[in-house]
């Protein structure tokens, strides 16, 4: 029988954003692990928690108005 569950990657604490989405990206997870020192877990970051901070920046601002339109999803490769 095969694993049921993939292995959820996981960042220490004191990683960056930018590490965070590299190892979700990498690793096709939504979730990730956040571990302190000594590898005990310290939390959990998911998607939607990136987005959040993304979206909370000010720095972020011009790329938001950059892509202030209408999603336009490619129908021939299911929206990718």
């Amino acid at each position: 029988m095969g694993a049921r569950y993939k292995e959820v990657p996981s960042i220490k604490v004191e990683s960056c954003i930018k590490d965070a989405i590299e190892a979700m990206i990498c690793q096709k997870s939504f979730v990730l692990q956040v571990t302190g020192e000594k590898g005990e877990p310290a939390g959990w970051l998911d998607s939607l928690d990136l987005l959040r901070a993304f979206m909370e920046d000010p720095c972020t601002t011009g790329i938001r108005e950059k892509y202030n339109g209408p999603i336009k999803l490619d129908t021939k490769t299911g929206g990718s």
